[in-house]
């Protein structure tokens, strides 16, 4: 497979909050499935603690009324959600940690704690690369595009400069969709140009008025209410003046009057105002877009086809711009009567492959294979023999799986066919905190809600860092239209640690995109809010196994059990430097499960399990004893793909410099910062990050053994004497005084207590005083 260049020269180097654990070279199979009938195998449970390094969060579930508020399109409360609704009254972006019922008694829950431990037992083990999207179809634009980037003689070669093999016309249903070609502009009127549309330039609109736009519902492109917009229109021709970006006038002849169809000008067509280009639309900077575009009305020519593989992927690859009004949520610009942009077909008789709703629009990187022609997946760059669906690899016969149902019908598989289908030999408990932790939130202040900055999500189309680059000079770059002997995806994506993360990193900057006044924007469509959990909690969850042989048991402890200074992450943030978790104290017991089922009771009490187990550390090492061997090498830890996944494991004490080289790069500079980038510099491997920022190691924090001392517990009832804004005290009827109690730790449901109320609470004892907590009333 080809490899990626290390070491990178500096002005070559990207960085980011992630790397990659790079493709393994084969895959391990597994070993023979068992019948889940027969209990041959290891079955048993691993009690694992769990202790936050930094700031953790995992959102909660929505209530049921909280759910259909938010599929009737309303905020929380019940008002319909609209562009000026606040983000923080959005239901999807309810803050409260996971839990059931109790705010104070949060849940890390099962389904997040699998994830997190299949993810690294899928690198560990040499399993197939999966699930890698075959949905997602990757396309590009290249219209400013330097000439030593890789993809503009690409983009040039199918738009060409200036736009100049786009056509356009109107589309049709039939029995897919068609275009009619529009009138050439010269048949409408001899003094044109032979275009099929017209550019009307903004400042032959706004500066010289020398084009009149009689449309009462019309949005400039420098507006900040901009949106894209299609009007049917009539127009009149004449001269223009306008200066272009020379500073020269010009004087063409064009459309000179543009109104409705009432107005009833002398010709016919569609004015097309396409989107603006700006990131924000508050008027604080002129759109860099020039034009907007008139369309003839459509001519008596030969509708054109468009291809269905050309539908089907620009379907699937459109953006969330694209599917806003005026374009269709499902179908972009795929409407009836609509007019589209497209390239015409080479041959006749041939069909539409590339088009959209401007001249200069993306275009698909496409894969020809088995007579068809379409847009490339991310699939595409997983080598075949690393998603073989004939192999069975240890994550899928430990964590289960279905084939996919071509697949099982290609092969004649039968219900009951272990090859077909086989269900999960493990299962997660929900992780619960731990004794009586006080303070849990990341957040001490008012209701404790953090607002992140911005989230990025990722961006593939970035195809300098998410595939495997052999050369670091720009225009020899890999892309998504170069071919799979030439590269693949970097590999798995994991995040760094940061170390501890204060207040200050995680929240937003006056520079940070949707900011005003120091804020964000109340109706920000990007922010969110959370209440994060703080560092040095500690968590305990069971993970169960069931007929697991000696290695699948080890290759489950060594994900479990990391070297000393290693830890995972989890939930939200990742990006953030949020989600580092340690796992620690790690027993485990192995049950004989057939003893089990042979003998009930012993004596006069329940039979309990025999106890049969080597150590975590035995069964790591057999583990690795079994990879050695296939792999046909002699220390495990030393396989280099292993070795980056350790460095993207370890923590590392945060400061400045290691903060910097862990960061985003800047895509939209402010005050004069680059755009970072905008010349595709190459991300290197973990190990040469390590080995050219030189982190510090940090000593994860244990929690001390004697917080989970069980504390002296009793019912109490009492009268309130007092409860302010977060806390109060109840005097308790047995002697015990004044027992102080907290807000959160009220009962499910309650969001304060008044003076005189009798109340029935759970009392602890911590040091000289008395807390309470589960407080209900009991008299008002």
């Amino acid at each position: 497979m080809p490899s990626h260049k290390n070491p990178i020269p500096p002005d070559r180097t990207a960085f980011a909050p992630y790397n990659f654990v790079p493709l393994p070279d084969t895959v391990v199979p597994a070993e023979q499935q068992p019948d889940h009938d027969k209990y041959e195998g290891l079955t048993g449970h691993f009690l694992v603690r769990l202790t936050t390094q930094s700031p953790t969060y995992i959102r909660g579930l929505l209530t049921i009324p909280e759910y259909e508020l938010q599929e009737q399109g309303k905020d929380i409360d019940g008002n319909p959600v609209g562009t000026e609704t606040p983000f923080r009254k959005l239901v999807k972006n309810k803050p409260e940690f996971a839990h059931y019922g109790r705010e104070n008694q949060p849940v890390i829950p099962g389904s997040s704690l699998r994830g997190m431990i299949r993810t690294l037992f899928e690198i560990v083990t040499f399993s197939k690369v999966q699930p890698v999207s075959d949905a997602t179809r990757m396309f590009f634009r290249a219209v400013a595009a330097p000439q030593n980037d890789p993809l503009k003689q690409p983009y040039q070669d199918v738009i060409t400069n200036n736009a100049t093999n786009i056509d356009v016309g109107y589309l049709e249903w039939d029995d897919g969709w068609y275009v009619r070609p529009a009138k050439f502009a010269n048949q409408v009127d001899s003094s044109l140009s032979g275009d099929r549309y017209l550019k009307i330039r903004k400042d032959a609109i706004d500066a010289y008025r020398s084009v009149q736009i009689l449309l009462s519902n019309y949005v400039g492109l420098d507006q900040a209410n901009y949106k894209p917009q299609y009007y049917e229109v009539t127009f009149e021709v004449g001269r223009i003046r306008y200066i272009n970006k020379e500073k020269e006038t010009k004087t063409p002849i064009s459309a000179n009057k543009i109104g409705t169809t009432a107005d009833g000008l002398t010709h016919k067509g569609t004015l097309v105002a396409t989107g603006n280009m700006l990131e924000t639309s508050d008027g604080s900077k002129p759109s860099p877009r020039m034009n907007v575009y008139l369309v003839p009305e459509a001519s008596d020519e030969p509708r054109i086809k468009i291809g269905n593989q050309a539908v089907l992927d620009y379907v699937a690859a459109l953006t969330p711009f694209q599917k806003e009004t005026p374009f269709s949520p499902t179908d972009g610009v795929l409407r009836e009567g609509r007019p589209i942009f497209y390239v015409p077909p080479q041959k006749a008789g041939g069909e539409i492959i590339h088009f959209g709703h401007t001249p200069n629009f993306r275009i698909a990187y496409l894969k020809s294979e088995n007579g068809l022609v379409r847009a490339t997946t991310p699939q595409d760059f997983v080598p075949k023999k690393l998603r073989n669906e004939d192999l069975l690899d240890f994550t899928e016969a430990i964590f289960g799986f279905i084939r996919s149902g071509a697949h099982r019908q290609k092969k004649g598989w039968k219900q009951g066919d272990k090859r077909a289908a086989f269900s999960s030999r493990v299962s997660f408990t929900d992780a619960r905190l731990l004794g009586r932790q006080s303070r849990i939130f990341f957040i001490q202040e008012g209701d404790n809600t953090l607002i992140p900055r911005i989230l990025a999500t990722p961006k593939p189309t970035s195809f300098q860092l998410y595939l495997v680059q052999s050369d670091e000079q720009k225009d020899n770059l890999r892309h998504y239209g170069s071919s799979i002997k030439n590269t693949t995806i970097r590999g798995h994506k994991l995040y760094w640690h940061r170390g501890q993360m204060t207040k200050g990193n995680l929240e937003p900057t006056e520079k940070d995109p949707g900011m005003e006044n120091g804020h964000p924007k109340v109706n920000s469509t990007q922010y969110t809010q959370t209440k994060p959990l703080r560092s040095d909690l500690t968590f305990e969850f069971k993970l169960y196994f069931s007929n697991l042989s000696e290695i699948e048991l080890g290759a489950l402890a060594w994900v479990l059990s990391l070297p000393e200074n290693h830890a995972h992450k989890i939930g939200m943030g990742k990006p953030l430097g949020m989600g580092s978790v340690l796992l620690h104290n790690i027993e485990l017991q192995i049950d004989n499960a057939c003893n089990r089922y042979q003998h009930l009771f012993e004596e006069d009490t329940w039979a309990q399990p025999q106890i049969m187990a080597k150590t975590v550390e035995a069964y790591k090492e057999l583990f690795e004893g079994h990879m050695q061997t296939v792999l046909s090498v002699t220390d495990f830890k030393s396989i280099p793909r292993i070795q980056m996944l350790l460095k993207l494991l370890h923590c590392w004490e945060q400061s400045d410099s290691w903060l910097a080289a862990t960061q985003y790069m800047k895509i939209n500079p402010v005050d004069g910062e680059e755009d970072q980038y905008k010349n595709r510099a190459i991300l290197p491997d973990p190990k040469d990050v390590i080995t050219k920022h030189n982190p510090q190691p940090c000593q994860p924090s244990l929690p001390p053994p004697e917080r989970f001392v069980e504390r002296e517990s009793k019912q109490l009832e009492g009268i309130v004497q007092y409860f302010g804004k977060r806390a109060g005290g109840i005097q308790s009827d047995s002697g015990e005084g004044i027992v102080k109690i907290h807000k959160r730790d009220l009962s499910s449901g309650m969001d304060t207590l008044h003076e005189g109320q009798r109340v029935r609470f759970m009392a602890v004892q911590e040091g000289d005083e008395w807390r309470a907590y589960d407080v209900e009333i009991i008299q008002d």
